[in-house]
Parts: C-alpha cells; sequence; structure tokens
C-alpha cells in the first residue's frame, strides 16, 4: 500500500493550498482521492476518468412503512412524501428509506437511500443532485418557502405548516448547486427561510445560502440553545415552527445602515479621511485630468494596447506618487517578477538605462547605486508571484497595508491577476472586491488606499479606445472609480492621454487630451507646457507631458 497522503497535481497547477497533502489513499476502492477538487488518479499516478452518473430508477421491493419512530415521523407523512422502505422478504423492511427526488414538472431526478438502523447517518445518492421538495409545490398556495438541512427537518416541518413549501438539499455540500439550479424559481417567493441545523457547520451554510438568495426576501431562523435542530424540538415541544419563523432575523440587516449607526459611520469615515491626503501622481495635467489628484478610494484604471508603454508610464506615475508624497506603493505585477520591476525603478531614479548587469553582479558600493537601492528598497514592495489567484494577492494587499503602511497599490496587468478573471461572474467579483479594498475598513483598521489598475483592450490595434475596448468588458467599466485611455502609435514617443470615465471621487472639469512624450535615454516621462501658437487662424493651446528624446518607444 503506498503512503496515506501525497500532492495533488491539480490544486498545485491551480496555485492552491497543497501544505496539508491533500491527496489522501483509499483502501477499499485502491485509487487517490482530493477532497478539496475531487481529483483522482490510479496507483501509477495516471488520473482516473469520471464515471457517468446512473440514472436514477425506483426500486421495485418498496414497502409502506408505518412511521419512523425514531425521529417521530407519521407513517402519512412519509406517504405524502412519497417516502417508502425496502424490503429483504415480503413485507419486511429493512430499515432503509428511499427519499424520491423530482422536478417541478414531476419526472424523477435523483434517489436517496437513508440506513436508519445505525447511529451514525448513512447516505447514498443515485442521479442528478436537486432540493428534495419540489414535487409538492402548489403555485396557488405556496407564498413562502423553508430549505431545510435534513430530510427529518422537512417533514418534521410539514406536519407542523403543510401550506408552506418545504424544500431539503441532500447533503450541505450541495446547497450551492442546488440554489443556482433554481434561483428564478427561489425568487419568485415572498419570503424564504433558511432553516439549518444549529450547530457551527449549520450557521455557516446558513449564511453561505443567504449571500445567494435575495437580502430583502430572505430571512435565518434560530433555534433554542441546547436544541441540535428542528426535528428534536419538534419531539420535544411540538408546535413551535412559526413561533420561530416570525422570530427570524432579516438578512438584510446586516447590509442597510440607517439612524445613529450612519451617523456614527459617517463621522468614522470623515475622520479618517481627514488623517490621509490624496496623492499628487507628478504629472500636474494628469492631476487636473483626474479631479485634482489621486485620491486615497480611487480605483483608476489605466487601458491601453499592448506594446504602447502603459505599463513604464504606470512605473513613472508609482515613482513619482512614493517620491513626492509620504507613503509606499505595492506592485503587483503579473508580467515581471520583483528584480525585473526593481531595475526597472532604479533606471527610473537614476536616469539612465542599465543595459547589462555584468557577471560580478552590480557595483552596489557605488555611492549613487546604493543610494538608489536604499530609496526604493524603503518605498516599493513587490507582490512575488507570476501567476496568481486574486484571493492570494487580496491576502498580500492587506498585509502590505498593515505591515508596510502602503497607500498605492498598482496591479499590472489586471486581467492576469487571477486565472478566471475573463468570466464575468468572476471578473465582477474581483472588482467589487478591489473597490473595497480601497476604501478601507475601520472596524479592521485598515486605512483607504489608491488603486491603479494598468489593462489590456480588445479589438484591432489602431481604433481608438472606448470604454467597450476594455477587457473585462462591464465589470471594469461599472467598478472603476476612474478610466484613462493611453493611446500612441508603437513607433512614436507621443502617447495620447484621455478620460474616458470622470473620477467619482473629484469630478473633473477638465475635458482636455494630454499629449505625452517619453525620453528613451532618461527613461522618464516629463512634463512641459508649450506656449499657445496660431493653427488656422484661431489660437489653440497645446499641453504635453514629457520633453522630446529618442524616436524609440518605451515598452511593457
Amino acid at each position: 500500500m503506498p503512503d496515506d497522503r501525497k500532492r495533488c497535481p491539480r490544486c498545485a497547477k491551480r496555485g492552491e493550498d497543497t501544505s496539508g497533502d491533500n491527496l489522501v489513499w483509499l483502501d477499499e476502492n485502491e485509487f487517490w482521492r482530493c477532497f478539496a477538487c475531487g481529483y483522482t488518479e490510479d496507483t501509477e499516478g495516471v488520473p482516473r476518468k469520471k464515471k457517468k452518473k446512473k440514472a436514477a430508477e425506483i426500486p421495485e421491493n418498496l414497502i409502506q412503512v408505518v412511521s419512523w419512530k425514531e425521529k417521530g415521523i407519521k407513517s402519512d407523512t412519509l406517504l405524502s412524501w412519497g417516502v417508502f422502505g425496502l424490503y429483504d422478504r415480503p413485507d419486511k423492511w429493512n430499515g432503509t428509506l428511499v427519499f424520491p427526488h423530482k422536478g417541478l414538472d414531476g419526472p424523477l431526478t435523483g434517489i436517496q437511500y437513508r440506513n436508519t438502523t445505525t447511529p451514525e447517518k448513512k447516505f447514498r445518492y443515485v442521479g442528478k443532485v436537486e432540493f428534495f421538495g419540489l414535487h409538492m409545490f402548489d403555485k396557488k398556495t405556496h407564498t413562502e418557502v423553508i430549505l431545510w438541512e435534513g430530510a427529518t427537518d422537512r417533514m418534521s416541518g410539514w406536519e407542523e405548516d403543510p401550506f408552506k413549501l418545504h424544500l431539503g438539499v441532500p447533503g450541505v455540500n450541495n446547497i450551492e448547486t442546488c440554489i443556482q439550479q433554481n434561483a428564478m424559481f427561489l425568487r419568485s417567493f415572498d419570503r424564504i427561510y433558511i432553516a439549518f441545523d444549529n450547530d457551527t457547520a449549520g450557521r455557516e451554510w446558513a449564511d453561505f445560502a443567504a449571500e445567494m438568495l435575495p437580502v430583502y426576501k430572505t430571512r435565518i431562523v434560530s433555534w433554542p440553545d441546547k436544541v441540535k435542530d428542528f426535528n428534536e424540538l419538534h419531539q420535544k415541544k411540538p408546535g413551535q415552527l412559526q413561533f420561530h419563523l416570525s422570530n427570524s432575523h432579516p438578512v438584510q440587516g446586516d447590509y442597510l445602515v440607517t439612524g445613529e449607526t450612519l451617523q456614527s459611520s459617517f463621522e468614522e469615515y470623515a475622520l479618517e479621511q481627514s488623517k490621509h491626503e490624496g496623492f499628487d501622481t507628478g504629472f500636474e495635467k494628469l492631476n487636473e485630468l483626474i479631479g485634482g489628484q489621486l485620491d486615497r478610494g480611487e480605483v483608476l484604471t489605466i487601458v491601453g494596447e499592448t506594446g504602447t508603454g502603459k505599463s513604464t508610464f504606470t512605473a513613472n506615475v508609482a515613482y513619482n506618487v512614493a517620491t513626492l508624497n509620504n507613503t509606499r506603493v505595492l506592485w503587483v505585477g503579473t508580467e515581471m517578477l520583483h528584480n525585473l520591476m526593481l531595475r526597472k525603478f532604479l533606471e527610473i531614479h537614476l536616469e539612465k538605462r542599465i543595459r547589462r548587469i555584468p557577471r560580478s553582479g552590480l557595483d552596489v558600493n557605488d555611492e549613487e547605486l546604493g543610494e538608489a537601492l536604499a530609496f526604493l528598497t524603503n518605498k516599493f514592495v513587490f507582490f512575488n508571484n507570476i501567476v496568481p489567484s486574486f484571493d492570494v494577492v487580496e491576502e498580500a494587499m492587506i498585509t502590505a497595508i498593515h505591515q508596510y503602511d502602503v497607500g498605492l497599490i498598482v496591479v499590472d496587468v489586471l486581467q492576469d491577476i487571477d486565472s478566471d478573471f475573463s468570466e464575468w461572474r468572476e471578473g465582477t467579483k474581483i472588482m467589487q472586491q478591489l473597490v473595497a479594498l480601497s476604501q478601507g475598513d475601520y472596524e479592521d483598521r485598515r486605512p483607504p488606499v489608491a488603486i491603479i489598475l494598468v489593462s489590456h483592450t480588445i479589438g484591432n490595434d489602431g481604433d481608438p479606445i472606448t470604454t467597450a475596448r476594455i477587457r473585462g468588458g462591464g465589470a471594469v467599466k461599472q467598478k472603476s472609480t476612474c478610466i484613462v485611455a493611453f493611446e500612441g502609435k508603437v513607433s512614436k514617443t507621443e502617447r495620447i492621454l484621455s478620460l474616458l470615465k470622470k473620477s467619482r471621487m473629484n469630478d473633473s472639469d477638465s475635458n482636455d487630451v494630454v499629449e505625452v512624450l517619453y525620453d528613451q535615454r532618461k527613461r522618464r516621462y516629463r512634463e512641459e507646457v508649450p506656449e499657445p501658437h496660431r493653427e488656422g487662424g484661431r489660437r489653440r493651446s497645446r499641453r504635453r507631458v514629457g520633453v522630446r528624446g529618442d524616436k524609440n518607444p518605451p515598452r511593457e
């Protein structure tokens, strides 16, 4: 027999935690299985193909069960729900109950078998995972629904209130699947009650289920102390369901703020904002474009085509923020690891190109280089993972804010921050988490920060950049608090900055299109405002940021 545990290759590939050696050897099946992701392989390390689930069929050897005495469930209840027992010989029940799971329109979708002869719960499920009780739905009478964790709870609840729809989950691990499959159906009810077990796991699963349901319709039911679930309460003191439903707590209580709580929250917000000033980007016209300064709480997206130098420009902005403001910068790079980015910042600081590092290494004893390294390593923090998942990135961001007093976070490139970002649901979730992170958490004593996101485009190169060309689409457009387009021909040094979305933090009065020039020799974008000149008989001013340099454009 092989060792009991080893590292799961699928979890490792996804960048998930494998420190617990989550691939477990199963003697009875003689194969490896990961209980985190479901991956299986044989003794030689060859992945096993998933077997197709058997279609559910009602067994022929069924018998009507008189009652389920241990749980106090009556025979009429079992019969109404279509629950029968299995028999080994005529008229002899073997202790196994059969729960048929049917869809809304009546067809059989799955069967759950439960052995009632053992103290511990023993289940077996055949067919498609689905709520138990959908076949009991009556459109004319059911306006409220109760979600239960166990078969005994839902049937006990039905005995006390048959005028509500009672749905049970075939195992709490299937909560997400069941709710997603019936999302529109559940939203049609006037009230949704979540009545899970009264233990830590049950309360956690109840909160998880509530997050996927309409908050204004959903309520969570609590049971008395020392009562594990409703079936136990039903046997000890029947007739208590209506009382606990009426005393259930609304989910929206955690989301709505009003009265003294609202006033107190705003006072804390105003006090925290007064402690932190906005950031000077080092570019006067860029400051005007985004409303005067880069404020904490701002999520600024800079969007441009590949190869136009948007990463280099953003690095210049980050360097200026670190230099001109009393703050540190966290750089989350998905294209360059920390050493390459530090080299780029060294070039910006020294205003010269580091063409080649000799075999002996950089001369750290060189006074100019030593000072530059000391300054930059004190001002910058780098995320050191080129293929991250956002959960890891978010944890690193929060740590950097708490431990290193980071005031600006730069993500280069946004679309590579998580392998699932391209999926609309996941992209929206990540953007919302970034917005929440930028605004701080006063209870956690985490101050607000500014965030700059570097974004790719879609469509034909050379076409004007609009919000429709942002890769990630609506998720980035809707959640970014400010969006600036970065345009220009790859063969030229001129770049154009234009405002695609005005800042929500500071409503800019400037509609200018700002031209920037890159100095290849000094590795810098600089600001320059030439004198107004006449063109076509009309007086027109052109604003430029930068100085004329070589004709070699900056590269990302």
